[in-house]
């Protein structure tokens, strides 16, 4: 159970201490734990955190003591890291939360592992073809008619209870101003909470939002939860599990609870943010989606969720890999897709959006339209190191202490 390094640790005898070292941002700390208001994600602290979570979350993928050091390298020296995990194969369970505190208390961030060390390897395997018929858990939410039963993705659903009472426990110390690794007093008591992660964990860690949310018994936890920042996210719940969740209501005698932003980042063509596909179930996301559409480092807000792939996209996933290689038709794909978006955009939002008995109903203007082209998806662009490198600042080191 690591404590980061502090900043004269990382700066080494050989550097010139006026050349451009650590941190990379300054008083991070305070950033995190004040926060700022998330109507704007793009303003300038927001840009910070987003980038911060996301390079946590790519080196989840290592280990507690590689996460702790690139916290410190980002601006929180002697920050307190733990690592949570339980592995069993056979009920495809791979879970795994980082817990970084930061050395004055204030902030912790829960940031959970995809399903692999090589997520562009392990991952895919249980997405595509574990949850191509997934089982579904019956997940209560209390809303305004009263308590729901709603279905949720047992498999994201199971891999987050895996670990969650420890988890858990270890965020009731940093309530009560305890350390995460030896449970010794720190100067404050937990602030501001932020729950992140890749792909898989992405899921995982907007699953653990709603649980805090809806549980009555973690509203002391809900009180400092800030937001949560997803890369590379797939679908966790049905189109109900979404709609409940925008109902939440009173729970017990407290005030009515919303669920904390969510924004997730979805880089160029990835196709995990589309799993599980179309004949999965009636999967859908929620929260804020940013997309980033070219090698620049600009984000644009979706004025509508990703949708399923469907039968036909993912056989084409391998033909990525082709076309990158030849700078020729390197822009093919996405040109096709963005065409076919174009064509087939309302039948798309007529099928996701308009109300389940319409879209049972056989409209008949969608019954003549045929079956749509498939897209080109990119496994390529699921790649962990691309979030970061297009999350990052202008003009900030990277977390090697190096200009970009």
């Amino acid at each position: 159970m690591p404590i980061g390094p502090s900043f004269a640790t990382l700066r080494t005898p050989f550097k010139n201490s006026r050349s451009p070292s650590f941190p990379v941002f300054d008083n991070l700390d305070d950033t995190l734990a004040n926060g700022t208001s998330l109507d704007n994600p793009d303003t300038p602290d927001n840009r910070v955190i987003r980038y911060v979570l996301a390079t946590c979350s790519g080196y989840a993928y290592s280990n507690a003591r590689t996460v702790a050091m690139m916290m410190a390298r980002l601006g929180l020296p002697k920050n307190h890291c733990i690592r949570v995990s339980l592995f069993d194969d056979a009920m495809l369970i791979d879970s795994n939360a980082f817990l970084a505190q930061s050395a004055d208390g204030r902030v912790v961030i829960l940031c959970y592992r995809g399903s692999s060390a090589r997520p562009t390897q392990g991952l895919i395997d249980v997405l595509l073809d574990a949850n191509v018929a997934p089982e579904f858990y019956a997940f209560r939410l209390p809303v305004d008619s009263g308590e729901v039963d709603t279905p949720v993705h047992s498999g994201f659903y199971q891999n987050v209870r895996a670990t969650r009472y420890k988890v858990v426990r270890k965020l009731d110390q940093a309530l009560h101003g305890r350390s995460i690794v030896n449970g010794n007093k720190m100067p404050n008591q937990l602030e501001a909470l932020y729950l992140t992660g890749h792909s898989l964990g992405g899921a995982m860690a907007a699953m653990m939002a709603v649980m805090i949310t809806a549980e009555d018994s973690y509203r002391d936890l809900f009180a400092k939860l800030r937001a949560v920042y997803t890369f590379g996210q797939p679908m966790l719940g049905s189109r109900e599990f979404v709609g409940n969740i925008n109902q939440l209501a009173h729970i017990g005698d407290h005030e009515r609870r919303v669920l904390c932003p969510v924004v997730r980042f979805i880089h160029q063509r990835d196709v995990v943010p589309h799993l599980p596909p179309t004949g999965s179930g009636d999967f859908t996301h929620f929260g804020v989606e940013f997309r980033n559409m070219d090698d620049s480092s600009e984000w644009r807000r979706s004025d509508r969720d990703s949708g399923p792939a469907g039968p036909l996209d993912l056989p084409l996933v391998p033909l990525d890999f082709v076309v990158k290689k030849l700078p020729a038709l390197r822009k093919m794909p996405a040109l096709w897709n963005n065409l076919i978006d174009m064509i087939y955009w309302p039948v798309d939002f007529a099928e996701r959006r308009l109300p389940r008995p319409l879209r049972a109903a056989n409209i008949s203007f969608l019954n003549d339209l045929p079956t749509r082209p498939p897209l080109i998806y990119s496994l390529e662009d699921h790649a962990p190191y691309h979030y970061i490198a297009r999350l990052a600042p202008s003009g900030v080191l990277s977390e090697f202490g190096d200009v970009r």
